[in-house]
């Protein structure tokens, strides 16, 4: 066990990939719900998640710089067939972006096609702060729920 953090792990550099919430975690002995619900320390991967999202809203609301824009062109194109998978969508679209291979398609732009079927009274949120609390009490409610995978559930993958 190493003597900083607490983990099975043999040396202070594969210490240092841990974040400090994984080494407050262990140090007061919580568990991913019990942090997230009682002290509002999200896991590492819903907060990167959100943060992503947080990025691709503030496109949305045109306060990002213009390259991001370019980068994550806003689909303006309306919805004319009607199908399950449109019928999630609301009407703030990004343009989604395919690869062709599994390291494009888990990067940042997996996180498209996540957006753009979150519910839509997360995305009509006027400020970035609003669309991510909104996001953060979502997720606070699934795991409350006991849902299976609540960390993971902004994630395309």
């Amino acid at each position: 066990m190493h003597g900083l953090c607490g983990y099975d792990r043999t040396s202070a550099k594969e210490c240092e990939m841990h974040t400090w919430t994984d080494h407050l975690c262990v140090a007061l002995e919580l568990d991913d719900e019990k942090a997230f619900l009682d002290y509002n320390l999200a896991p590492l991967r819903l907060r990167r998640d959100i943060a992503i999202l947080g990025l691709l809203h503030r496109i949305q609301l045109g306060e990002a710089h213009e390259d991001f824009t370019k980068l994550f062109p806003i689909d303006v194109h309306e919805r004319t067939t009607f199908t399950r998978h449109n019928a999630r969508r609301h009407k703030y679209q990004f343009r989604e972006v395919w690869g062709k291979t599994d390291y494009f398609n888990r990067s940042i732009f997996s996180a498209l096609r996540v957006y753009n079927v979150l519910p839509e009274y997360v995305v009509e949120a006027k400020t970035v702060q609003e669309f991510q609390s909104r996001l953060t009490k979502t997720a606070r409610v699934a795991c409350r729920a006991g849902r299976a995978r609540w960390d993971r559930m902004y994630s395309a993958h």
